[in-house]
C-alpha cells in the first residue's frame, strides 16, 4: 500500500515538474519569437528626455512627411565621423522611420565607391535637362580642339620643309617668326594626346564638372587663337612684302594662311558657343557641395536638393555655451531637411512681395530678414516693392533745397499660375520731408485690384493719433470691405506695477494663449509671443460692399487692467496714462484672418513691429541671440510664417516648426531640487530596500 502511494506521488511530481519545464520552455520560445517579430516589424518606442527635444521630430515635420507623395531618398555623405555626424545620421534615420516612402542611406565617399557611383548616376539623370546645353557645348568644344590637334600635321610638315630649305634666309625676321610658330605647333601636337585623354576622363565621370571643363576649353582655345593662330596669320600676310623671302616661300606661307583661317574661325565659333552656354547653377552648387564630402542629399520625384554639412549647425561661442549650458540649440538639421522637403513638394513656389513702408524689408538693412529666411528655406520667392520711389538729389528752388523723389517702379508681377502674397507694411501718412505720402493711395488701389484677381495679403497697421476713420485712409477702406474696422486712433495698454514702484501703463503685452478657431493659431499652443504696440480691430459680419467674410481672431490681448487709450500725444503721455475703466475690456482683438466663400484670404495685424527682427531675433541672452539659443518669443515668427502658409493655401504645412524645438521643455534643476534627488537616491533607495526586506522577513515568520 505504501509502495503504491509513493509510486503515485512520484508520478504526480514528474508530471508537475515536466509540465513546469514545458511551460517555461514554451514561454522562452514565445518570448524569443515575439522579440524577433517586433524587431522585424520595427515596432518600438523612443523616449526623448532632452530639454529641447532634439531627438524628436516637430509636428510640422511629421505633417510634411505624412503628406509626401512618391519615393524620397535621404543620403548622408560624410568622410569624417564624430558626434555631429552621428547626430545627422540619427536624424535622417528618424525621417525614414516616420516618413511614408522615405528611405535613408549613409555613404562614406572614400570607402563606399560602388554606392557612391550609383548615387552619382542617379543624380546625373535628375539634372539631365539642366546640363544638356552646356554638355553639348563642351562636347562640341572638345571635338573642335581634337579636330584641330589631328590636323596639325598639315601645318607642321610644310613649315618644317621651309625651315630645312633655303627659301627662308637665315637670320631674317620672317624665318624667326616661322620657327616660333612651328615650335608652338609641335608643343601642342606633343601634348594633345594627354590633353584629350584628360578631357575625356573628366567628361566620363559620373558627375562631370562641366563648368570646369568649359573654362578649361575656353582658355585653351582662346590661347591657341591669340598666341599661335592670329600671330601666324599676321606674319604670313607680311610674307608677300618680305623682299628677302623667295617666291616659293611666299606661296607656301600664303597657302598655309588660307588653310589656317578656317581652323581659327572654327576655334572662335567654339569659344563663342562655350561662353553662351547656359550655366547650370543648381547642378554646379550641388556638385560643389558633394566634392566637400560633407553633405546630405535629398532625392525626390524629379528633384534633388543638397544640404551642406556646415548648414546643419549654427556656430556658438564656446564661452557663451559654457555660461548658459544650452549647447543643444546649435543643431539645425531638422529645419534644413524639412525645408528641403517642403520646397520639393511645391509644384510652383509662391511669390511673397513685401510692400515697403519707411524702411526696407529685405536686404542688408531689411527689418524682416529672420522671417524672410524662414520662407526662403521653403523655396518661397521673395521680392520687395517700394511704392514711394527712391529719394532723388535735392533741387534748388528760390535758393532753397526742395526734396524730390524718383518715380516708383511698378510692382512685381507673379508668373503665370503663381500664387502671390502681398505683405503690406505700415505706410506712413507723411514722408520724411513732411509731405503727404502718395504711396498710401497707390498701395490701396493696387491691393484692391490684386485681391479681386485672386491674390492674398497680409496687412500691418500702425497707430495714427487723431485719425478720423471715415474716408481718411484708403487702405482702411479696403479692409472695411472685408468686414475689418481698425481703430488706429487708440492703443491697447495694460497697467503694470513693479515691486516698490508706482503703477504705469505699458503697450508691450505678452501673449501666452491663442484662439483655436484658425489653423494658423492652433499650431502655436504653448508658444509665447509679445505685441509691442497694438490697436484694436472690430470684426463685423458683412463687409462694406456686402461681401460675406468668415473671420477668425488670431491674437487676442487678455488680462486685468486692460484698456484702449486715445490720448496719444507722446510716449511719455502714454506711459503716464491712468487706467481708464470706461475704455477697459477683458480682451482686445488686434489680429484677425478673413476668408471669402470664393476663396479670397486676408490677414490683418494692427501692430507695426511684431514680426521685425528686433522682436523675432530677441533671444534669452538679449537682442540678436535668438539664432544661437532660441527666441524668447517664438510665437511671433511662427505666427508670421503660418499666416503666409495659410495665405498661400498651404494649410497642411501649418504646424509647430523645427524652430520651436529651441523652447526648453525641461527647465534647469534648482540646487534644492538637486539636493533632494540626491538624498532620495543615496539614502531613500537603500532604506526602502531594507524596509522591504524586513517586511518579507516578518511575513515569512508569521507564516
Amino acid at each position: 500500500m505504501s509502495d503504491d502511494r509513493d509510486t503515485t506521488t512520484r508520478g504526480a511530481r514528474q508530471v508537475k515538474y515536466g509540465l513546469n519545464v514545458f511551460v517555461a520552455v514554451a514561454a522562452v520560445v514565445t518570448l524569443v519569437v515575439l522579440v524577433n517579430w517586433l524587431a522585424h516589424e520595427r515596432l518600438y518606442a523612443r523616449l526623448d528626455w532632452t530639454a529641447t527635444r532634439q531627438y524628436s521630430l516637430s509636428e510640422q515635420t511629421r505633417q510634411v512627411l505624412g503628406a509626401l507623395e512618391g519615393e524620397y531618398q535621404v543620403v548622408t555623405i560624410f568622410r569624417d565621423t564624430g558626434p555631429r555626424i552621428t547626430q545627422v545620421r540619427d536624424l535622417v534615420d528618424e525621417y525614414a522611420r516616420q516618413g511614408r516612402g522615405v528611405t535613408a542611406e549613409h555613404i562614406n565617399p572614400d570607402f563606399d565607391l560602388g554606392r557612391r557611383e550609383a548615387l552619382d548616376r542617379r543624380v546625373r539623370a535628375h539634372f539631365a535637362d539642366e546640363v544638356e546645353p552646356i554638355r553639348q557645348a563642351v562636347t562640341d568644344g572638345r571635338d573642335a580642339l581634337a579636330g584641330y590637334s589631328q590636323g596639325l600635321g598639315t601645318f607642321i610638315e610644310p613649315l618644317a620643309s621651309l625651315m630645312e630649305g633655303e627659301s627662308l634666309p637665315a637670320g631674317t625676321t620672317l624665318r624667326q617668326r616661322v620657327q616660333a610658330v612651328l615650335a608652338e605647333l609641335r608643343i601642342h601636337e606633343s601634348s594633345a594626346p594627354e590633353q584629350m585623354a584628360g578631357l575625356n576622363e573628366a567628361l566620363d565621370q559620373a558627375l562631370p564638372d562641366y563648368v570646369a571643363v568649359r573654362d578649361y576649353l575656353v582658355g585653351e582655345l582662346a590661347d591657341l587663337d591669340e598666341r599661335v593662330l592670329s600671330p601666324a596669320l599676321n606674319w604670313f600676310d607680311r610674307a608677300a612684302e618680305d623682299r628677302q623671302a623667295s617666291n616659293d616661300a611666299k606661296e607656301a606661307l600664303l597657302r598655309l594662311r588660307r588653310q589656317l583661317e578656317p581652323a581659327r574661325q572654327g576655334l572662335r565659333d567654339a569659344v563663342r558657343e562655350l561662353r553662351l552656354a547656359h550655366h547650370p547653377a543648381h547642378y554646379d552648387e550641388m556638385l560643389a557641395e558633394l566634392k566637400q564630402g560633407q553633405s546630405v542629399l535629398v532625392l525626390g520625384p524629379g528633384q534633388v536638393r543638397v544640404i551642406g554639412g556646415g548648414e546643419m549647425y549654427r556656430d556658438v561661442d564656446p564661452r557663451i555655451a559654457r555660461q548658459t549650458g544650452q549647447p543643444e540649440m546649435r543643431f539645425l538639421g531638422e529645419e534644413r531637411l524639412t525645408g528641403a522637403l517642403i520646397s520639393m513638394s511645391l509644384e510652383q513656389p509662391p511669390l511673397v512681395v513685401f510692400v515697403m513702408g519707411e524702411r526696407p524689408a529685405l536686404g542688408e538693412r531689411g527689418q524682416y530678414q529672420q522671417v524672410a529666411q524662414r520662407l526662403r528655406s521653403a523655396s518661397f520667392e521673395l521680392k520687395q516693392w517700394n511704392p514711394a520711389g527712391q529719394a532723388a538729389p535735392q533741387q534748388m528752388t528760390m535758393g532753397q533745397a526742395q526734396p524730390t523723389r524718383e518715380a516708383p517702379e511698378g510692382p512685381p508681377e507673379p508668373a503665370e499660375g503663381q500664387r502671390a502674397i502681398w505683405v503690406v507694411l505700415p505706410q506712413p501718412a507723411v514722408d520724411r520731408y513732411g509731405q503727404a505720402n502718395p504711396a498710401r493711395e497707390l498701395v490701396a488701389g493696387h491691393l484692391e485690384r490684386r485681391l479681386a484677381a485672386g491674390d492674398t495679403a497680409m496687412v500691418m497697421l500702425a497707430t495714427e493719433p487723431g485719425l478720423m476713420m471715415e474716408g481718411v485712409d484708403p487702405l482702411i477702406g479696403v479692409l472695411r470691405e472685408w468686414g475689418i474696422r481698425p481703430q488706429l486712433d487708440r492703443i491697447v495698454l495694460r497697467e503694470v506695477q513693479a515691486p516698490g514702484q508706482e503703477a504705469r501703463a505699458s503697450s508691450q503685452i505678452e501673449v501666452d494663449a491663442w484662439p483655436g478657431a484658425s489653423p494658423i493659431t492652433r499650431a502655436l499652443a504653448g508658444m509665447p509671443a509679445v505685441i509691442p504696440s497694438a490697436n484694436p480691430l472690430v470684426l463685423t459680419a458683412d463687409g462694406e460692399l456686402g461681401r460675406d467674410a468668415k473671420h477668425a481672431p488670431l491674437v487676442e490681448l487678455r488680462g486685468d487692467r486692460l484698456w484702449a487709450e486715445r490720448h496719444l500725444e507722446s510716449l511719455e503721455a502714454i506711459q503716464q496714462a491712468p487706467f481708464d475703466s470706461g475704455a477697459a475690456r477683458e480682451s482686445f482683438t488686434i489680429a484677425a484672418s478673413a476668408q471669402h466663400e470664393a476663396g479670397g484670404r486676408l490677414v490683418v495685424v494692427a501692430d507695426p513691429a511684431w514680426a521685425t527682427d528686433a522682436v523675432t531675433g530677441y533671444g534669452w541672452m538679449g537682442p540678436g541671440t535668438a539664432e544661437l539659443f532660441g527666441a524668447r518669443y517664438p510665437g511671433n515668427s511662427e505666427l508670421f510664417v503660418n499666416s503666409v502658409y495659410w495665405l498661400a493655401g498651404l494649410d497642411e504645412l501649418i504646424a509647430a516648426s523645427p524652430r520651436t524645438q529651441d523652447i526648453r521643455r525641461i527647465g534647469a534643476m534648482s540646487d534644492g531640487a538637486l539636493a533632494a534627488y540626491r538624498t532620495v537616491l543615496l539614502a531613500g533607495l537603500p532604506a526602502g530596500i531594507a524596509l522591504a526586506g524586513i517586511g518579507v522577513w516578518f511575513a515569512r515568520r508569521r507564516g
